[in-house]
């Protein structure tokens, strides 16, 4: 398809490759050798700022606002409730090694939340669609994913994109493709039709 094109950076995200290994180890090799001699100086000057917390994203709902936050430790998602309370909603720690919190999606009633993570901040990851009155995790997703755009009902859109899986034909192989799903069913939706629906 015309305009649309392969990701050339594709091949580093198997870390397990030899390919991948080689080229890191000779990236950290240059990187060190260039800033050996500063790297006192910057550590010293460093560290207290990458121990701050960071908040990432702020999100109102009808429930309290959700914040997306980090610290040198985790990446965690909070619930602040109109009492001025905190109730941990997720904690990177406890998804998994290695797991980096990508991004949070909050329906504007706070009843349910899409959390986007992945090992190592890959670009391939999970989304968990969490019922926020429950605690229960009502939906788990894997693969090259996008944003989710909640509907008025119990449902929403997906946007997926075929990687390394065989794409629905006739679409070329990198083509996002749009999903409508529940918690129990789903039925799929290619981009150009989307905007008829």
């Amino acid at each position: 398809m015309k305009g649309i094109s392969e990701d050339e950076y594709a091949w580093l995200e198997n870390a397990q490759d030899p390919k991948v290994v080689k080229w890191a180890l000779e990236q950290d090799r240059i990187a060190r050798k260039q800033v050996r001699k500063y790297s006192d100086i910057l550590y010293k000057r460093m560290v207290p700022f990458y121990k701050r917390p960071i908040m990432r994203s702020v999100q109102l709902t009808k429930r309290g606002i959700i914040l997306f936050l980090s610290d040198h430790k985790s990446y965690k998602v909070q619930l602040l409730h109109k009492n001025g309370k905190r109730e941990l909603l997720a904690d990177s720690n406890k998804l998994g090694k290695d797991v980096v919190i990508q991004g949070v999606q909050a329906r504007d009633d706070g009843k349910r939340l899409a959390l986007h993570y992945s090992a190592g901040g890959s670009d391939e990851g999970t989304v968990r669609i969490l019922d926020l009155e429950t605690g229960h995790v009502l939906d788990t997703l894997h693969g090259f994913l996008g944003n989710i755009l909640w509907l008025p009902d119990e449902s929403y859109y997906l946007a997926r994109t075929a990687r390394k899986e065989k794409s629905p034909q006739p679409l070329p192989r990198i083509l996002t493709e749009q999903t409508l799903r529940r918690t129990d069913q789903q039925s799929r939706r290619m981009g150009p039709d989307l905007s008829r629906r």
